[in-house]
């Protein structure tokens, strides 16, 4: 997590290094986690993942405009 100098923007991240694909209960603890923070206003979510995606952590992700990235995107431009 990182805060803006003032502290009305936040970035969560959640990274799992694993040949699995990150699941909804992953994301809900993600999303869950980030609410004990309130005071920011604008709220960004990362979200990296070895192993993908599930189809619904996909279709969350869109609708919420969370960013989903793989290693293949990390490495893209190497």
């Amino acid at each position: 997590m990182a805060l803006n100098k003032n502290g009305d923007s936040a970035i969560f991240c959640e990274c799992k290094f694993k040949n699995s694909t990150f699941d909804m209960k992953e994301y809900d603890d993600l999303i869950c986690a980030s609410q004990i923070f309130t005071k920011p206003e604008k709220r960004y979510y990362y979200l990296f993942s070895k192993g993908g995606y599930t189809k619904a952590v996909r279709e969350r992700a869109e609708k919420d405009g969370a960013v989903l990235v793989s290693i293949d995107d990390l490495f893209d431009d190497i």
